[in-house]
């Protein structure tokens, strides 16, 4: 059983943000928010950490979730910062983070699908790793969902980069992953994001583009079809 939690006001300078945190992005109008809402009424929900092992520091944390408000934090100036600090495994931590997560509308499909992929590199503290099954039982999904996020991580890096910056959606990106070869996908993405007439293509418009140039046509095979 896991030592019980405790709670503190602990100061940011001994706060690290989690290297396992599938969120990287953040979006700038909702922290400066956030950021002025800490100003006037400080951190009002505690942030969870757990005790880190730090070369340099020995009364360090790592932020397991919040890090929003720990950001927030930071920039409103605070020197404190209420948190729970609990022990608990890297195959916990990483749990806590994806399921805290996944929960947010916000969170990249990309960041998604990174998450649980840590996940099934990881393992319980009785040694059996993570199924597909159990993700999705976690986070409320159907396994068919985790696949499919699991799928986009397939993506060329011009894919990523083009779904990262919106101009292209997630049922897309899916289209663009499920090709197998990846300079076959980066031509795929120029062509839907040129489109018609400059318009990068919808989701029905790619898929007719994609199916018409990269797929084989069963009457040009050289085997009985």
């Amino acid at each position: 059983m896991s030592a019980p939690a405790t709670h503190a006001s602990i100061p940011l300078a001994h706060v690290y943000p989690s290297p396992t945190n599938p969120r990287k992005h953040f979006d700038a109008a909702r922290l400066a928010d956030l950021t002025e809402s800490v100003k006037k009424l400080g951190v009002l929900e505690p942030v969870l950490v757990r005790p880190y092992s730090r070369p340099n520091d020995r009364n360090a944390f790592e932020l397991v979730a919040g890090e929003r408000r720990y950001r927030a934090a930071k920039a409103a100036g605070l020197e404190y910062i209420p948190a729970i600090s609990r022990e608990l495994s890297d195959a916990e931590t990483l749990e806590i983070q994806v399921v805290e997560n996944v929960q947010r509308e916000d969170l990249h499909p990309l960041e998604e699908a990174d998450g649980y992929h840590s996940l099934l590199a990881c393992q319980h503290g009785d040694g059996h790793a993570y199924t597909v099954e159990e993700i999705a039982a976690k986070v409320g999904k159907s396994a068919s969902y985790v696949y499919q996020r699991l799928k986009l991580r397939n993506l060329c890096s011009t894919g990523r980069e083009a779904f990262l910056a919106g101009t292209i959606d997630a049922s897309v990106a899916l289209l663009i992953a499920r090709m197998p070869d990846q300079v076959e996908q980066a031509t795929a993405t120029a062509d839907i994001l040129a489109g018609w007439g400059g318009e990068p293509y919808s989701y029905k418009q790619a898929a007719a583009h994609l199916k018409k140039k990269f797929m084989l046509s069963l009457h040009l095979a050289v085997f009985d079809t």
